[in-house]
């Protein structure tokens, strides 16, 4: 019972993380300017990238695509502990043994991501198209998000409940299996468009709030941030108060200023020479 509790809690972690990261990863490569509620909204987030993640024709198949991945990932768990022998008081699945490695890695996944097509034509000759096999089939991208979250709870799972494995191993397995479902992830948006289907999810560039001055509206406090602008006065947005008054330009304070000697409002070189006062060759200093 503890094993199943601990491998809930890290794969609810590790599918966050992909997703999250995944976000974050569109998100900078899109956009130059975004706010701290546009990056730090975790569980809004989620249930975007979720519900992109599930997104076409039908989401109950894409959730069920989902599933038969987790469900993938324990068979190749049991199979690997089916083939171990039994050397000691742990399951089978979690003892160091190498069927154990071979079917609770990322080798497995790559040899499933290679063989996936020709199961796919298989499919398609046996039960066409439209056949309940193949449409499964056609929601890969859930199915391996699923398979290789799932593996990757389940190898720090095997080792943090009954520390017979490799950490080492189970650590970067793990940190495989999760770069292999942030890869099938980018390929969602991809996928919708071969399908001739317009993703439900709103565009990184849409993605805006009151408090996210990476929106189309931001508009910046100070002209500086303003391209269009060659003035360093801040531009303030809010009211302003009645007895607010504008700053003084520094060239219509110079013009308001002393004219000097030779009582001009615009003095010539000249004339500024002329103002200079320079002290007598008997001055005493």
């Amino acid at each position: 019972m503890l094993d199943i509790l601990v491998w809930v809690i890290l794969f609810s972690i590790f599918a966050g993380i992909v997703l999250v990261v995944h976000y974050w990863y569109e998100l900078f490569r899109r956009k130059d300017r975004y706010g701290r509620e546009e990056i730090l909204n975790i569980p809004q987030i989620i249930q975007d990238q979720l519900m992109h993640l599930t997104d076409g024709r039908d989401r109950l198949l894409q959730f069920a695509g989902i599933g038969v991945g987790i469900a993938l990932g324990w068979c190749l768990t049991w199979v690997g502990g089916f083939f171990s022998p039994d050397v000691g008081p742990e399951p089978d699945w979690a003892s160091a043994q190498m069927p154990n490695y071979f079917f609770q890695s990322a080798l497995f996944v790559l040899i499933l991501h290679l063989a996936y097509p020709s199961f796919r034509d298989l499919a398609r000759d046996s039960g066409g198209s439209s056949g309940v096999l193949m449409r499964l089939l056609n929601t890969e991208i859930g199915l391996f998000f699923g398979l290789t979250t799932t593996l990757a709870a389940i190898n720090l799972t095997s080792w943090g409940v009954h520390h017979q494995t490799s950490f080492l191993f189970s650590l970067i397995n793990a940190v495989i299996c999760m770069l292999y479902a942030g890869y099938r992830l980018d390929q969602k948006q991809q996928a919708l468009e071969d399908e001739g289907l317009d993703s439900t999810y709103d565009d990184y560039d849409d993605y805006e709030s009151d408090e996210m001055p990476g929106g189309s509206e931001f508009e910046s406090d100070f002209a500086s941030d303003d391209f269009q602008s060659d003035s360093i006065v801040p531009q303030y947005q809010d009211d302003l108060p009645d007895d607010f008054q504008e700053p003084e330009d520094i060239q219509s304070r110079k013009s308001g200023g002393k004219s000097g000697k030779s009582g001009k409002a615009n003095p010539s070189v000249e004339d500024r020479i002329a103002d200079l006062e320079l002290p007598d060759d008997n001055t005493d200093f």
